[in-house]
């Protein structure tokens, strides 16, 4: 009876004897495929992985806040978005807040619809395969 066919599996590490999110699983870049699907309100990248789902997702960052991880790059009158992943979009409804690590470099990337989006330095080159990056160009840093 633990055991039941359905249509998503529920992954298991028997080392540490719990079921894992599938942000902690290796995908074979064979079974992907992109879309994108947006309007005035939002962007999304989608990834599909056989019958899994990861996404990109965009977040507009407050006013009050640009001036204070823009530091030395002039962003003015620029939107400004923290750009995400999450296996999860469903709870995409529920967040209030992007969190950083303050041990990271980041990276200001400006597209050609002179979009920032605030992206780890180590990520920048994955991100720019993405379609609405190719032709985007590095403007800055933060911390």
């Amino acid at each position: 009876g633990f055991l039941y066919r359905q249509y998503k599996p529920v992954y298991w590490s028997p080392s540490v004897q719990s079921a894992l999110a599938e942000s902690e699983l290796e995908y074979n870049d064979k079974h992907k495929r992109f879309v994108t699907k947006h309007n005035k309100y939002f962007k999304l990248l989608l990834y599909y992985f056989s019958v899994s789902m990861a996404i990109y997702v965009r977040f507009r960052v407050q006013d009050s806040i640009v001036s204070l991880v823009s530091g030395s790059t002039d962003l003015s009158n620029l939107p400004l978005y923290v750009l995400i992943w999450t296996t999860t979009p469903w709870s995409l409804i529920a967040n209030e807040a992007v969190a950083v690590n303050e041990k990271l470099q980041y990276a200001f990337l400006k597209t050609v619809d002179n979009d920032i989006y605030i992206v780890s330095e180590s990520l920048v080159e994955n991100v720019k395969k993405l379609e609405p990056f190719i032709d985007s160009k590095v403007i800055g840093y933060c911390t």
